[in-house]
């Protein structure tokens, strides 16, 4: 397991740094350097970020981080480096909590979670962006390392202040930790354990929203626009997203209509080998494979509901699976907001843990789903670095192309 460990964190860390200035460059990006950089220099302070889905301007927290990178770079080369080795200590993080807290009969399913995070595409991809829901996993990491401490009152205050600080990057954030927060009243009251750790969560949260109150005061003011929408309530799209994310077959998200080029990759002196083609069919089916068993799943949860049994002898892993379902799957899906695939970034790593405690009684498999993915994973960043990008896609032209063409995007700081 030493050598698979390594082998796939490895190749994780490659695919996080290798041509960083191959990065998405378009507005958004070019918006939150700049802006980064006039915080940093003092020419500028704002309260609120770029806007949001529901046409929303998200809190300032959703700069701040980048802010404090632009204390020591001045080049968004440099500023995307910092995403990248948040997003590699992020992994590293997990690898050391696993070995420490979490407990051995579970921990072999943390570890292949963490190590499907590493290699698969999506996740490699949102780790390379000047973009605030890029820094997600970061603070989520705290977050739960807060929560599996939540015995201590610095466990507690970690978990609750920080809790309030993810939805302040990006709003997936809210959702996140209330479902986190409601799982732990509900299974602490259905294990008849008394909730010990309200007090000091109030505390923290209080604590962790504060940077929140000029946001705050802005949605109260008429101008702060509205995005929900209630045919968004029937599209379900969070559970087609977590299995297409976690199975690894979602590039189109960034491709679009170049996608049907990248399935005939790797191309081998001139020919289409389609091998990209064959390994999404491939894992297309080991989804499917699972599937069948969904009616035995839902039998087994109707009797575990009705006889009272739902909450005994749960494990974290299925705690944490819960509280995604609950916080990001039901409130978040029925609250009206388009959901769009990078909201899933919140739910990094227990995307991964899902599939992997589905496979993980099939190491051969988990073996190959790794394989497949970071085949998959090193032909979109070879796709991407000899095309310059994706030209029909939403990844559109890279940045060092940009750069070569002299091509320069304008930014007004004061509308975005």
């Amino acid at each position: 397991m030493k050598n698979v460990i390594t082998l796939f964190v490895s190749l994780g860390i490659i695919f996080r740094l290798i041509w960083a200035g191959d990065m998405e460059w378009k507005y958004d990006e070019a918006w939150m350097f700049e802006m980064a950089q006039a915080i940093a220099s003092g020419e500028m302070w704002s309260w609120l970020g770029m806007r949001s889905g529901v046409n929303v301007r998200n809190p300032g927290m959703s700069i701040w981080p980048f802010s404090f990178f632009a204390l020591f770079t001045d080049t968004p080369i440099g500023m995307v480096r910092f995403v990248m080795g948040l997003n590699i200590i992020t992994i590293l993080s997990y690898l050391f909590l696993i070995k420490k807290r979490i407990k051995e009969s579970e921990r072999d399913i943390w570890l292949w979670g963490i190590l499907l995070m590493c290699v698969s595409p999506l996740a490699v991809l949102f780790s390379r962006k000047i973009w605030a829901q890029d820094i997600l996993p970061f603070f989520v990491f705290f977050i739960i390392l807060g929560h599996l401490y939540r015995n201590k009152v610095w466990g507690i205050l970690l978990w609750s202040a920080i809790g309030a600080l993810v939805g302040q990057i990006h709003m997936s954030g809210f959702f996140f930790s209330f479902g986190l927060f409601l799982c732990t009243l509900i299974y602490d009251r259905a294990q008849k354990q008394k909730s010990t750790w309200l007090a000091w969560w109030v505390v923290g949260s209080v604590i962790g929203t504060l940077p929140m109150l000029p946001w705050l005061y802005y949605l109260i003011d008429a101008s702060a626009g509205g995005g929900l929408k209630w045919k968004n309530i029937y599209k379900f799209r969070f559970f087609y997203f977590w299995a297409f994310d976690a199975l690894g077959i979602h590039l189109r998200y960034a491709l679009k209509k170049d996608f049907w080029d990248f399935i005939q990759y790797p191309i081998i002196f001139s020919i289409p080998t389609y091998l990209i083609g064959m390994c999404h069919l491939v894992l297309i089916s080991l989804g499917l494979r699972k599937l069948k068993l969904l009616p035995a799943y839902l039998k087994n949860f109707k009797v575990a509901v009705s006889t009272g049994r739902f909450f005994d002898d749960w494990s974290e892993i299925d705690f944490y699976l819960f509280s995604c379902l609950i916080g990001l799957g039901l409130v978040m899906g029925f609250s009206g907001v388009t959901v769009h695939e990078h909201y899933m970034i919140i739910a990094y790593p227990f995307v991964y843990i899902w599939l992997a405690k589905l496979f993980i009684e099939h190491k051969k498999i988990l073996v190959s789903v790794l394989l497949i993915q970071a085949f998959i994973t090193a032909n979109f960043l070879t796709y991407i670095h000899f095309n310059h990008g994706s030209k029909q896609g939403d990844y559109g032209t890279t940045y060092s192309r940009q750069l070569e063409q002299g091509v320069t995007i304008e930014i007004d700081l004061r509308k975005k």
